[in-house]
């Protein structure tokens, strides 16, 4: 099958999505901070065959570039399956919110969601690698951390 070609794709990047000119496809098209409502699928909402991802969609998650990997695994899949004629079943589920934070040499903080727990508890060599690194960490400091 040969796919045809895009009518617009627009490749963005900077701190802050610039929307105003999306506004054109109509007022439901953007929620209030300016975002475009998607889909699960990351079809824009009552816009068949319009697709976005990243930091424009208004995905409840915190905007980050490592995420980019797993909105284009559900994207593309979808995509073709629109030019194909056939359903779009592959949502987006989300992805672990993970903040790390290194605060000197031997030292940092971490935000991690409820989904993080769930993968170390669900994986013994990661469970026993933070285990381990606990450890080591108590032995440096001379106590339990």
């Amino acid at each position: 099958m040969a796919l045809p070609t895009a009518n617009l794709i627009v490749v963005t990047f900077g701190p802050r999505p610039n929307t105003a000119w999306i506004a054109s496809l109509g007022a439901d098209v953007l929620d209030e901070r300016g975002l475009m409502r998607v889909e699960p699928t990351f079809e824009v909402v009552d816009h068949p065959g319009v697709f976005a991802i990243g930091d424009i969609t208004d995905c409840n998650e915190q905007k980050q570039a490592q995420k980019y990997p797993v909105h284009v695994a559900v994207a593309a899949p979808n995509i073709v399956s629109y030019l194909e004629g056939r359903p779009l079943t592959k949502p987006y589920k989300g992805s672990m919110e993970i903040i790390l934070i290194p605060i000197g040499k031997n030292r940092g903080v971490a935000y991690y969601d409820e989904s993080f727990t769930a993968f170390v508890a669900s994986n013994d060599s990661l469970r026993g690698l933070l285990c381990d690194m606990r450890t080591r960490t108590s032995r440096i400091y001379g106590k339990d951390q």
